[in-house]
């Protein structure tokens, strides 16, 4: 084991970023919180169904929906903004969308991290997820 890595598995952080990123693009995913909820129990890989068209063999299914009672303790605001994070939207975008600042949101995801346990957005939508 590389104890320099810090993943037990010898892996270098940019080998990871770099796999991670590959693996993101191969399913035409946005964001890692895209790919959490496609891989999440419940998500969409776990709903696929494959079909044969045109000689081809197909994957499809349908990207869950959020789950409205895990978003249950925000706010109409604050759930607003976990799910323009969940789509991948940044800090910049979501404020331009609100009419807001950047700092405001900021600060509405520090309550929205605190009020549903998560630390990141890759939580966020595992959680939030059918």
């Amino acid at each position: 084991m590389d104890e320099s890595s810090g993943d037990g598995w010898g892996l270098s952080p940019s080998t990871v970023a770099h796999t991670l990123s590959r693996v993101q693009r191969k399913p035409e995913l946005d964001s890692k919180s895209e790919l959490a909820t496609f891989f999440s129990p419940t998500g969409m890989r776990a709903r696929l169904a494959e079909i044969e068209f045109a000689r081809e063999s197909l994957a499809v299914g349908a990207q869950p929906l959020t789950d409205s009672r895990q978003l249950a303790p925000l706010t109409d605001a604050e759930r607003e903004v976990a799910i323009m994070l969940m789509q991948g939207a940044t800090y910049a975008m979501i404020a331009g969308r609100r009419n807001t600042t950047e700092h405001t949101i900021a600060n509405q995801v520090q309550v929205i991290d605190g009020k549903l346990g998560v630390r990141s957005r890759t939580e966020l939508a595992a959680r939030a997820a059918l």
